[in-house]
């Protein structure tokens, strides 16, 4: 049976550039169906089936494509290593 990213808890969708909540920069991830479906170890129909539920987000490219956006985790500042 094939897992769905629903499993993993809520998404949190930050901006490309945008503030997280505790004020660090992050940076969004986007990965083609093929890739993602890769990732998560499933068949590139589960990830549409999952698009078209809305389960895993996404964006159209200018040229048409879709792009698998993956919420992302805060830049790392210096004076954090």
């Amino acid at each position: 049976m094939a897992r769905s990213p629903l499993d993993a808890g809520p998404v949190v969708m930050p901006s490309s550039l945008g503030v997280a909540a505790d004020r660090r920069m992050t940076m969004r991830v986007e990965l083609t169906v093929k890739e993602y479906a890769a990732r998560e170890r499933v068949s590139e129909r589960t990830v549409w089936v999952w698009l078209a539920k809305g389960a895993v987000k996404c964006r159209k490219t200018p040229g048409g494509g879709i792009r698998v956006v993956l919420p992302s985790e805060p830049l790392k500042n210096a004076e954090d290593y």
